[in-house]
């Protein structure tokens, strides 16, 4: 229970200040913070296909997530310098499989937007073609 109490609280904290560094700076219309912009480029995503906020609260949600999973792991080891290698080694692979898993997820939302815009294109050309012969008939 106390494990799971000290990864809450890890977790609500860091949201806060991930909160504050990446989701509010982008509110504003300053930077693009480093983990969105990685995610961007590496995956090729295009964000007018997506809701950008609701990304930007993913990224936050990931990011105290990892932090949380690994400052809860890191207790466990005994001895100072110890606690640090692993609190160095673990982040590393926990970081790039949720942002893997985060950016594959994007990727599909992409795909999924540009087939229903081929449908609308298509939806769309075919009811003009129908116009065209009702007035044609006329």
């Amino acid at each position: 229970m106390e494990y799971i109490s000290w990864f809450i609280i890890n977790y609500l904290i860091v949201m806060i200040i991930c909160y504050f560094l990446v989701i509010r700076k982008a509110r504003r219309g300053k930077k693009v913070p480093s983990e969105v912009k990685f995610l961007i480029d590496f995956y090729k995503l295009d964000t007018k296909k997506f809701n950008y906020r609701k990304f930007l609260w993913h990224v936050g949600f990931i990011t105290a997530f990892d932090v949380s999973i690994v400052a809860t792991l890191v207790p466990l080891i005994n001895g100072l310098i110890f606690q640090i290698l692993f609190g160095f080694i673990m982040i590393i692979p926990v970081v790039v499989v949720t942002y893997h898993l985060l950016g594959k997820y994007y990727q599909k939302v992409q795909a999924q937007y540009d087939i229903e815009m081929e449908e609308f294109e298509r939806f769309k050309k075919e009811k003009d073609k129908k116009k065209g012969k009702k007035k044609n008939v006329k």
